[in-house]
């Protein structure tokens, strides 16, 4: 039974048949048959996610498609979902603010424990590749 709550609290009911199939598919070959499974993608990238579900009188809704866009950030410091040369400039004037003891781990890029020119190399390759 499908149902919603409105802003006064009170359920209406939309549709009496019930969803007794669900058919995940997550874009990646993997499929999962539970009402509201958790997955967890392993890469980067565009991936399209479907939804279908069967009543209990065995008719099966249309496919609902999602695109989810999966984004890799690291570097992307001044949180605008970019890293460009703004997030270069923001590194080079942490390293020259000399504040190593704060947020060590946000710009240790390369992970050697230090803030130093390496991490902006590390940076310009993320940018251009």
């Amino acid at each position: 039974m499908l149902r919603y709550f409105s802003v006064s609290s009170e359920v209406e009911i939309i549709n009496e048949d019930e969803i007794v199939y669900w058919e995940w598919d997550f874009g990646t070959g993997d499929f999962s048959y539970e009402p509201s499974p958790q997955y967890t993608y392993n890469d980067y990238g565009n991936y399209n996610v479907t939804l279908r579900v069967m009543n209990n009188y065995g008719l099966y809704s249309a496919t609902h498609l999602e695109t989810i866009s999966l984004i890799d950030l690291l570097g992307d410091f001044n949180s605008d979902n970019h890293v460009d040369v703004v997030d270069i400039v923001q590194l080079v004037n942490y390293i020259l603010d000399n504040i190593m003891n704060q947020d060590l781990e946000l710009y240790d890029l390369n992970l050697d424990f230090q803030v130093n020119i390496l991490d902006i190399i590390f940076l310009v390759q993320i940018i251009i590749n």
